[in-house]
């Protein structure tokens, strides 16, 4: 198992950084997992450990503006720019031979559903993990 640390252009030529925790045989599975506001892709390596062990690779990119991505520290232009970032991390690592899923950490998992609207065709699954989504009414009734 080992942690890369990968340079992968996103929107508009923004470098985005990535780990990829690469199982040590040729994975058949990946997972895009996203990370949420206030984190970073670092958050993301015990996951990425755990699942290289199992032949599974992880790709945790640092949202724009965040983690080792300096350019416009804590600035994301828009939803829109966000998405085609993470839309051009998928097409970049996606093979034939490997089946990719999505997922979000927090804030992330609103973020990775997003992605997912525009990249159905591609994604075997979705996992959402401690999401940050939250009701738009009351439903307790009190």
């Amino acid at each position: 198992m080992s942690e890369l640390l990968e340079s992968v252009t996103g929107f508009d030529d923004y470098r985005l950084s990535v780990r990829r925790y690469e199982p040590d045989a040729p994975p058949r599975h990946q997972i895009l997992l996203l990370h949420g506001v206030v984190s970073h892709s670092g958050w993301l390596a015990p996951i990425g450990q755990r699942l290289a062990s199992r032949g599974i690779r992880l790709l945790a990119v640092d949202r724009r503006g965040a983690g080792r991505n300096s350019e416009e520290s804590g600035d994301a232009p828009s939803a829109e720019v966000l998405i085609e970032d993470a839309l051009a991390v998928v097409r970049h690592y996606q093979t034939e031979s490997c089946i990719t899923h999505f997922g979000g950490f927090c804030w992330g998992a609103t973020y990775a559903l997003n992605v997912l609207e525009r990249y159905r065709s591609g994604v075997a699954s979705f996992v959402m993990v401690a999401p940050s989504i939250f009701p738009s009414a009351d439903v307790g009734g009190a």
